[in-house]
């Protein structure tokens, strides 16, 4: 059996305790994060792709587009270095 750190063990613990607060597709992310799963996969989908999968949650189009540039602006300097491209989202 694997054994589990105890950082690991508690981001898991808290990102459970935050699960009620998040939308589908973040704890569809967080579900694959815990599983050892890349979040988008190998390839990112692109930006439209994205910004259309949060319109399905309910969201107009300006807003989803909002939403995705607030969490591409707030992306960690690591998810920077993978894709250059997120450093192109103005604000």
């Amino acid at each position: 059996m694997k054994r589990i750190s105890k950082a690991v063990l508690l981001r898991c613990i808290r990102a459970f305790n935050t699960m009620a607060r998040l939308s589908i597709l973040e704890r569809l992310v967080v579900i694959k994060w815990m599983k050892g799963e890349s979040a988008m996969g190998t390839k990112h989908p692109g930006f439209k792709s994205v910004a259309k999968k949060i319109e399905g949650e309910g969201y107009s189009k300006k807003a989803a587009g909002a939403i995705l540039a607030a969490k591409t602006r707030g992306a960690s300097t690591k998810a920077k270095k993978a894709n250059p491209r997120l450093k192109r989202v103005k604000g």
